[in-house]
């Protein structure tokens, strides 16, 4: 009778583990389809041999992106394009790279926010000349507009 575990799905991933210190390391991993993101966060904290329960762990696909510890985020990796697992300290930052905030998109937040401060100048102006307009209109009677 074969096992329950030959008959899930599977995939068979290679990280590289990166560590605080700078030293790297390749290792394989194989998840399985019904393995929660505990269990596989687990799994690779015991393969890679992370002792430090304080350390933060991060997963990064091929393209630098952090993605989630679940089977469905996985496609299977090879030595040559492993997966990439840092183990940092809480709340550590990466410095920003260059193409992470595009200069287009500051030029477009700096014009939304030079227009919201316009029409706020224009509402605080109108606030100071509401009482006296609201007199004049008291004066002039129901009718007229």
């Amino acid at each position: 009778m074969p096992s329950n575990q030959f008959l899930k799905s599977k995939k068979q991933v290679y990280v590289k583990l990166k560590l605080i210190n700078g030293a790297e390391e390749l290792t394989s991993v194989v998840i399985y389809e019904d393995q929660s993101s505990a269990d596989i966060k687990k799994i690779f904290t015991l393969k890679c041999d992370i002792t430090d329960p304080s350390l933060v762990l991060k997963l990064r696909n091929t393209r630098g992106s952090i993605i989630p510890f679940s089977y469905q985020s996985f496609e299977v990796s090879s030595r040559e394009n492993p997966y990439i697992l840092e183990a940092v300290e809480p709340h550590s930052t990466v410095p920003l790279s260059s193409r992470s905030v595009n200069n287009h998109a500051t030029y477009s937040i700096e014009d939304r926010v030079r227009g919201i401060s316009g029409r706020v100048a224009a509402l605080e102006k109108a606030i100071v000349e509401l009482p006296a307009r609201r007199k004049d209109k008291i004066k002039r009677g129901p009718c007229s507009n």
